[in-house]
Parts: structure tokens; C-alpha cells; sequence
């Protein structure tokens, strides 16, 4: 084995130029494996940051034809929260985003989201943010 490793290492002194590309190529995948496994790892594996995920409902309005699914008016939320007897709680949740217009001489437009929550929309929290 030490001769083949002794080998290797002549042959790849020979041509720089091919064991450089070996060697990036390795370390692309590498590094390729591992934001994928990194990825996968957050959003599959880890479980949602509330005490109990599996209890999680989204509820949408649907107007007119059946599977248009809306999202529901505030009004309406406020309503349905007053009439609730089924959920422990009911919560609300909006995002949008706007384009910040810059002068022209100096650079391109940034973008800007944000998300409106309601109150009670960390019920039972494993989350130490603040809503």
C-alpha cells in the first residue's frame, strides 16, 4: 500500500496542474456533501421549535370554488378565535416584503421583508424569541 501512496504522490508531482484540479474537485465535493447534508440535517431532521409540532394546523378561507385556498382577513381570524372551543389557541401570521429605492448612483434597489405576527402565535415555546 506504501508503494502504491509513494506512486501516487510521484505521478501527481509529475503534472501539478492535474493534481490541482484533483484536489479541488475532491474539495467541491466535500464541501458539496456537506451543505447538502447540512441542509437536510434543518429542515427534515430537526424537529419544529414549539413543544408539540405534530399539533400544528394551518387553516386557509376558500371563496367560491373548492381547493382556492385564501388567506384568512384579520377579521375573520378575530372571529374565529372568539368562536373557538377546539384549538388551545389560535394565532396569525403575515409576511411581505417592499423594494427600497435607491438613487441611481448608488447601486441597485435593496429588499426588505418582514413578518406581522399575532400574539399568542408561540403558544407552548421551546423558542426564547420574543413575539
Amino acid at each position: 500500500m506504501w508503494n502504491d501512496l509513494r506512486y501516487a504522490a510521484r505521478i501527481l508531482r509529475k503534472n501539478p496542474t492535474f493534481a490541482a484540479i484533483s484536489v479541488l474537485a475532491v474539495a467541491l465535493g466535500i464541501g458539496a456533501n456537506t451543505a447538502v447534508s447540512s441542509l437536510f440535517d434543518a429542515v427534515v431532521l430537526r424537529p419544529l421549535p414549539f413543544a408539540e409540532p405534530r399539533q400544528l394546523v394551518r387553516m386557509w378561507e376558500s371563496y367560491g370554488t373548492p381547493g382556492n385556498a385564501q388567506p384568512v382577513s384579520y377579521p375573520n381570524f378575530e372571529d374565529w378565535r372568539g368562536w373557538n372551543r377546539t384549538f388551545s389557541c389560535l394565532a396569525a401570521f403575515t409576511g411581505s416584503s417592499a423594494v427600497l429605492a435607491q438613487a441611481s448612483r448608488c447601486g441597485s434597489p435593496a429588499s426588505w421583508g418582514r413578518q406581522i405576527c399575532s400574539r399568542c402565535w408561540v403558544c407552548s415555546p421551546r423558542w426564547d424569541g420574543d413575539f
